[in-house]
């Protein structure tokens, strides 16, 4: 594996050409082990301790910068450029292997079957197959012993049981699929129990997130984008809706995974800079987010914040039921619920699927949800 680094401000997380000579500590996050190198500018480091050369982390305290948050910061960290997460090892031991492919939200609602499968069967080691851009949400979770990517699993050694949740779950055109997610998961994997999220913010994470977020104005995050166009409330009104609140002194945090070009006085925009054990944290430090059907609606599901949803092709009942500060809007207009497109001809799915956005969606004014928010 071949990486660079890079030095990042960890205010504004813009990197930063500066680079030093002085010997910079690193922490290996396999063994924990700690060591020194003296640039800034390598390649194939690995821990000297156990030789482990994924994910290594770095922190630096040299001279202040002002960043684009005009703060001062004499604090760096240095992050490998690579987005590769950490795979477990192969223990050898008993195992259940969790199959489960897709985004953020759909695992997330796994974790409810996930601790109940667990709970049943002590016995085995509990590992999960997923995209491995996704480990991170499993990282600290109690429940899980080990993860791999869902296109290698089948080299995974001693595997006595599988459950797959995986295609059976995704055509509506079958009713069974037509129930609250989290219910149709503990069906196919067997097991029924609480329907709480399972994700686990560490101390160092909150920590981290609170140096950033040093505001004491109240903070609302704004989930711009869904796995789909047609779930997204359009752009224009998330910035008509900041306005709002930006005027009764609320600090707005812009989150997404494709980056927006969107900038204000009031507005803190991290778009496509955050990773998911950040995103995690700087989430749980809003007093409300809203979004469409989205990863983010789980995130704050299994974070308890308080979330405006906003839904059209799908029933909320489906999604959010469980979630204890979910605060639903619904666009009950003819055509909804069509499922995710499976039960609208074929003229609606191309005008829903236009950059406009869908006509659900955009049925949802910036006043109803600004009364959601502020009530």
């Amino acid at each position: 594996m071949s990486e660079s680094v890079e030095l990042i401000c960890v205010n504004c997380r813009r990197q930063i050409s500066t680079l030093v000579n002085k010997p910079v500590e690193m922490v290996c996050s396999s063994c924990g082990g700690k060591f020194w190198i003296k640039s800034l500018s390598f390649r194939n480091i690995s821990c000297l301790h156990c030789g482990f050369n994924k994910g290594l982390e770095a922190h630096e305290l040299i001279g202040p910068h002002l960043c684009i948050k005009n703060k001062y910061s004499s604090s760096y960290c240095i992050g490998l450029s690579s987005k590769e997460s950490i795979e477990t090892i192969d223990s050898g031991n008993e195992k259940l292997l969790f199959i489960r492919g897709r985004g953020l939200g759909d695992l997330l609602m796994c974790t409810p079957a996930i601790r109940e499968l667990k709970r049943k069967n002590n016995g085995l080691e509990l590992w999960v197959a997923c995209d491995e851009y996704f480990f991170e949400l499993f990282y600290n979770n109690p429940n899980v012993d080990g993860w791999v990517n869902i296109k290698r699993y089948k080299s995974l050694s001693n595997v006595k049981k599988k459950v797959i949740v995986e295609e059976q779950l995704e055509s509506y055109k079958n009713k069974e699929n037509r129930k609250n997610r989290i219910d149709r998961i503990f069906e196919i994997s067997g097991v029924e129990g609480d329907h709480s999220l399972d994700y686990f913010v560490s101390k160092k994470e909150k920590k981290w997130a609170k140096d950033i977020f040093s505001s004491k104005k109240k903070r609302v995050g704004f989930g711009l984008q869904s796995g789909a166009l047609y779930r997204n409330w359009p752009l224009d009104n998330y910035k008509g809706l900041s306005k709002l609140l930006i005027k009764d002194d609320w600090e707005v945090i812009l989150f997404g995974e494709e980056q927006v070009p969107w900038f204000g006085s009031g507005v803190v925009n991290t778009t496509r800079e955050l990773s998911i054990r950040q995103l995690g944290a700087v989430l749980q430090l809003c007093n409300v987010v809203v979004c469409g059907d989205s990863g983010i609606s789980h995130f704050c599901g299994a974070l308890g914040v308080k979330n405006i949803i906003l839904y059209g092709s799908i029933p909320p009942d489906m999604r959010c039921k469980y979630y204890p500060k979910a605060v639903p809007l619904f666009a009950n207009i003819g055509c909804s619920p069509c499922w995710d497109l499976q039960i609208l001809d074929r003229k609606d799915i191309l005008s829903c699927r236009d950059t406009k956005g869908s006509d659900c969606m955009n049925a949802i004014s910036v006043e109803e949800v600004a009364k959601k928010v502020l009530g």
